[in-house]
């Protein structure tokens, strides 16, 4: 018994030394992984995930930037933390999550290492650019594509300037296309071909390749087809000659060669194997896209509309999908966009003083030259003040009357610019909607805003795709959340209840 015993006692103590044997070979495990966890390693990883983006495969890249991202944290590696909230940032645009990669992006701009290094910034532009032109938010798209372009030129390295430029040209020629500005478009659709000679092929060929798309559609456009299909082949050949698995933007193009040179059975082929492609990939941007076009196809082209009904509703679906995975983005984009406004207002309130100081010391010495030379020139400088005054209000009434044309316009097509192109015509009107309840959301700006310009309700229900009685049930919450009297006109809301002092005065 007492030798059981023992025997009972001597396996307890040899298994507890195994455990502990084990306990400290994962404790140093562990440690020998916290000793590597280096800048090193992290730029290891960011660098891993480039070259799974340059190859396309961008859930790899995502996975690779997630990985470096998390270990940046752990050290407080600001380089890494910028670069791989880029990377990860790109990666989501590319398969359409765009709520999220905006939320990365704002996470590298406010890092330490991105206001030193001009090539992340100018990236962001660029980034901040795509998703916004994907939410058919196409000013402020245009806005970021161009400082992109000026920015661009600060890049040290060639090769990293060149492609920044050639990028910028080319989401500025998506844009034109997209809201049919076509002296714009062919300026800058020239100017991004002359830019694919000076990009190395092997890491830019599937830019180069959608270049040769966007000038055949051009071309398809003014019914040159022969040249047209000259770009299509050589879109192809490229691709083709790096093995690439993204051939979707390629064989939509070509469904539309097919489609307008009469050939409909060849356009059903490309549309479908466009399909394929997107499905394969799992880029759910690229499947809402190609479900809209073989819906508009089947229906309008093919006479076919059951078919196209069928595509019709896979569209619907995935976009719903895209529309959840994206919810309340522009909310989360008019929300950046008032902070950084606020942030520019206050650095600039704060050296205001010293720049005012600055001015009067350095005003000191030559007043007395200043005040002989104003006596001199004062009947001068009245002619040429009111000569400007005259100049300037024309061309402040052409510029009006051109905002005004364009926020009509927004407003008419439920356009996501409306609310910023609102708030930039009507601030007062704005500031009062935010001053009574201040986690305005856009949706409610754009549409009170329709309101103070005197849509009717019926015009309001058009406009959103709703029931006339849906937009009354609107009403009456809005009426409540910002406190407008139910005793007046709901387009009357500012005029009436607001401007009490304003008109005193």
């Amino acid at each position: 018994m007492n030798r059981s015993i023992s025997n009972q006692g001597f396996d307890f103590f040899m298994n507890f030394s195994a455990c502990i044997v084990f306990f400290l070979f994962f404790v140093n495990l562990s440690n020998a992984h916290a000793y590597t966890l280096t800048e090193e390693t992290i730029d290891g990883q960011i660098e891993k995930s480039k070259q799974e983006f340059a190859k396309l495969n961008f859930y790899q890249s995502i996975s690779y930037a997630k990985e470096a991202l998390d270990d940046s944290e752990k050290i407080a590696y600001s380089k890494g933390k910028t670069i791989a909230s880029i990377y990860l940032a790109k990666g989501l645009i590319e398969i359409g999550e765009y709520k999220k990669a905006l939320s990365f992006i704002v996470k590298a701009e406010r890092e330490e290492f991105f206001n030193s290094y001009i090539n992340m910034q100018v990236e962001s532009y660029r980034l901040k650019g795509r998703l916004y032109g994907s939410l058919d938010m196409n000013l402020l798209a245009e806005k970021e594509f161009k400082k992109q372009l000026l920015h661009s030129e600060r890049i040290a390295n060639r090769n990293q300037r060149e492609m920044s430029i050639f990028w910028s040209y080319q989401n500025l020629v998506h844009i034109y296309d997209k809201t049919k500005k076509k002296d714009s478009l062919d300026k800058y659709l020239v100017l991004q071909e002359n830019s694919v000679r000076r990009l190395e092929e092997a890491i830019n060929f599937y830019s180069i390749s959608a270049t040769y798309c966007q000038i055949a559609r051009n071309l398809m456009k003014n019914k040159k087809f022969q040249e047209a299909k000259n770009y299509l082949d050589k879109s192809n050949n490229i691709l083709h000659k790096y093995n690439s698995r993204y051939l979707f933007q390629y064989y939509d193009c070509y469904a539309t060669y097919e489609k307008l040179t009469g050939n409909l059975k060849e356009a059903e082929r490309y549309y479908d194997l466009a399909l394929q492609n997107a499905l394969e990939l799992k880029d759910l941007d690229a499947i809402v896209g190609q479900y809209k076009n073989m819906s508009d196809f089947f229906i309008n082209d093919m006479k076919d509309v059951k078919t196209g009904k069928k595509y019709l509703l896979l569209y619907h679906k995935y976009n719903d999908s895209l529309r959840t995975i994206n919810s309340n983005i522009q909310d989360d984009v008019y929300n950046e966009i008032l902070k950084e406004k606020y942030e520019v207002a206050r650095q600039v309130g704060g050296s205001y003083e010293y720049i005012v100081l600055g001015v009067l010391l350095i005003g000191l010495v030559p007043i007395g030259f200043i005040y002989y030379r104003k006596i001199k020139y004062k009947r001068k400088i009245k002619v040429l003040e009111t000569e400007i005054d005259d100049h300037s209000r024309t061309m402040q009434s052409e510029i009006e009357d051109s905002r005004h044309k364009e926020l009509m316009t927004a407003a008419n097509t439920n356009s996501p610019d409306f609310p910023l192109l609102f708030e930039e015509l009507y601030p007062e009107v704005v500031a009062e909607i935010k001053k009574r309840n201040s986690n305005v959301l856009s949706s409610d700006i754009a549409f009170l805003g329709m309101a103070h310009l005197n849509f009717s309700t019926k015009d309001l229900a058009n406009i959103l795709n709703v029931t006339v009685r849906a937009i009354q049930v609107r009403k009456n919450r809005l009426r409540k959340k910002y406190n407008i009297s139910s005793d007046i006109d709901f387009n009357l809301w500012y005029s009436l209840e607001i401007p009490k002092e304003n008109n005193k005065q």
